[in-house]
């Protein structure tokens, strides 16, 4: 990948924990214990894939704020289409 470029990612799923379709589920536990947080199941969450691969990972709405997001993303070297940023805008804790 070029240096500086990015990649695209998109919400695939926005639902609580224990609404997340199975075939998200591993990420979502993965993302939990990467983060040594314990899941609860009405917490809401974001899945986002990088457009383009396999590659997903959980955003946890009730625990980020907007700077915290911008940190997860650029650990990916990903930037949220523009739908998916305003939604991931309107659930975070902090939407003013």
């Amino acid at each position: 990948m070029e240096k500086g470029r990015k990649y695209r990612a998109r919400i695939v799923h926005l639902s609580t924990a224990d609404k997340v379709p199975e075939e998200f589920a591993s990420f979502l536990r993965f993302g939990a214990f990467h983060e040594k947080r314990e899941l609860q199941d009405s917490e809401k969450v974001a899945i986002v894939q990088v457009v383009g691969t396999e590659s997903y990972f959980p955003i946890f709405l009730e625990r980020n704020t907007r700077e915290n997001v911008k940190e997860i993303l650029s650990k990916y070297q990903a930037e949220l289409e523009p739908a998916s940023l305003l939604t991931i805008r309107e659930n975070l804790k902090d939407k003013a």
